[in-house]
């Protein structure tokens, strides 16, 4: 069980106290690093989840941050997060290799369904997938051109391959 104050001390310090550093890194990684192995199983991404959360917990000041009760539910949901990250990433990026090498050996039938498929959505997030798959934009640059947050323009794209993947699929199965 970790103690509230010490933990909420501790952390106060790791910004600006090498020692502090030292210590919060002593007692708490190998209860981050347990947490993110379990959360992935044997993913090799489990090590370097564990070292991001911990390198981010240590280069933020945390002196103004509000007092943490529960300091181990704090730490686990920290990890949860990030693990949460890496899915999504994961997900987008086998989306992009799938359609990428369904693009490329489509026929002319399959290409024009694709088209028609993309005619159905709005401009907005038509042109977003478009010039991020097609064109190599990244969200950062299509998101300043349609005056949107980055955020907004990955949860359009990302719902967007749901949909689109969705009615492929069943026309593919009929």
């Amino acid at each position: 069980m970790i103690d509230a104050k010490i933990f909420n001390e501790l952390l106060k310090k790791i910004y600006s106290d090498p020692e502090a550093r030292e210590l919060f890194f002593k007692n708490y990684y190998e209860l981050i690093k347990s947490r993110a192995k379990w959360k992935l199983g044997n993913r090799p991404e489990w090590e370097d989840v564990a070292h991001d959360v911990v390198r981010k917990l240590l280069e933020k000041d945390w002196t103004d941050y509000p007092y943490i009760s529960y300091p181990l539910v704090w730490l686990n949901t920290i990890v949860d997060n990030r693990v949460k990250d890496i899915y999504r990433q994961t997900s987008i990026l086998l989306d992009i290799d799938e359609s990428i090498a369904v693009a490329n050996t489509m026929d002319s039938v399959a290409q024009s369904a694709l088209e028609e498929r993309l005619e159905k959505f709005p401009c907005d997030v038509r042109f977003i997938i478009c010039k991020h798959f097609f064109d190599g934009y990244t969200y950062l640059e299509i998101s300043k051109i349609l005056g949107m947050s980055h955020e907004n323009v990955r949860v359009k794209a990302f719902r967007a391959l749901k949909k689109l993947k969705a009615s492929l699929n069943l026309t593919l199965k009929e």
